[in-house]
């Protein structure tokens, strides 16, 4: 007898496998755990408080969010990792622009502390899909990526 029930998490499954052999039925517990339909995270951003602070918020929603502090290990990261959503800001030490947006299908959301009017034409040359303006608060990106992920 094989028998598959789905745990109370729609990632968790947990297996279990009765054999019957001479002697008795043994029966064996399996449990795995998967993202299927949950999309991974990346947030770029050099402010500690805002890695710290969404990092707290989406761990709790998602098992996928890793949050680093600039473009250079962003970029090292995503040669070993795809990522379906992007957060990223616009202004990065020692870097500037939307580097981490070009080539890449995966929803992108821009963060910044500077006037959009000035950038808006390059975020949308980037494929940049929704453009949020600092201070916001978790629930603002969460709002976002709702929106973006019903989209796609």
């Amino acid at each position: 007898v094989f028998e598959v029930s789905p745990d109370l998490e729609p990632h968790n499954v947990t297996f279990r496998l009765d054999v019957t052999a001479e002697g008795g039925t043994y029966t064996s517990y399996y449990f795995f755990s998967f993202m299927v339909g949950i999309p991974n995270f990346l947030l770029v951003d050099d402010d500690e408080w805002i890695r710290n602070s969404l990092t707290y918020f989406f761990r709790k929603k998602t098992l996928s969010f890793v949050a680093l502090e600039s473009a250079e290990a962003a970029l090292k990261h995503l040669k070993h990792k795809t990522y379906d959503i992007i957060i990223y800001d616009y202004r990065l030490p020692g870097r500037e622009g939307l580097d981490l947006f070009k080539a890449r299908d995966v929803i992108k959301v821009l963060i910044t502390a500077y006037d959009s009017t000035g950038i808006a034409s390059e975020v949308i040359k980037a494929g940049v899909q929704d453009f949020i303006e600092k201070p916001f608060t978790a629930e603002t990106i969460q709002e976002s990526l709702s929106k973006l992920i019903n989209k796609s």
